[in-house]
């Protein structure tokens, strides 16, 4: 893929965006999909305008996706190692939008403990409901439905992100993204939680 990129006379495009906090590239030779991919996420300064906060200098994720390869058959790679998925003579946005929720979700829940859901979420009330649900089967539509109510927020239709949280003596909530001891680190993401239930009682630093 790297090879076409630097020594194809096509144009390409780079673009950058954040996903959840991740800074998430793609590299693509298709118009059609640069497109699709700018118009869908925030860019960098929409997210900073937005949080308040900024992202990793370097892509935390990376998408290459090449149309009219003909060395290369038509095909999707996804590098879990590198946390790059590569795509070959397709330009079908949905499949992209797709792999790289999955690869997004995949490093959120093992570096920071955050879970991704296909479903649709609405707030009520301050609570959120949140739907799962196959596709087809009227998510969307139940949340469009919900927001004809008084203090509503539409949230999602297509994917959610949930942390687990443990609740302390005091009343606060932590939600942990790694644990350490003496500078060395015992668990991180998802694995926390597990560690935690095992250990209870640890010294260990709760970050």
């Amino acid at each position: 893929a790297f090879e076409h990129v630097a020594t194809s006379d096509q144009r390409t495009y780079s673009h950058d965006v954040v996903i959840h906090g991740l800074r998430v590239r793609a590299i693509t030779n298709s118009e059609h999909l640069i497109g699709y991919w700018r118009d869908n996420w925030f860019s960098l300064q929409e997210w900073a305008d937005r949080t308040g906060k900024s992202v990793a200098e370097k892509p935390d994720v990376l998408v290459v996706a090449l149309g009219g390869i003909p060395a290369e058959r038509e095909a999707a790679y996804y590098s879990r190692q590198n946390d790059t998925v590569v795509f070959f003579n397709t330009s079908y946005y949905g499949q992209l939008k797709s792999w790289v929720l999955g690869a997004v979700g995949r490093k959120l829940a093992v570096d920071y403990g955050i879970h991704s859901i296909h479903g649709a979420v609405v707030q009520k009330d301050g609570k959120g409901i949140l739907y799962i649900a196959p596709t087809g089967t009227g998510k969307s539509t139940s949340t469009y439905g919900v927001m004809d109510f008084p203090n509503t927020r539409f949230h999602s239709d297509d994917w959610v992100y949930v942390r687990y949280a443990f609740a302390t003596k005091d009343g606060r909530r932590l939600t942990p993204s790694r644990i350490t001891k003496d500078g060395a680190a015992l668990a991180r993401g998802y694995r926390c939680y597990r560690w935690l239930d095992a250990n209870k009682g640890s010294d260990a630093t709760i970050v």
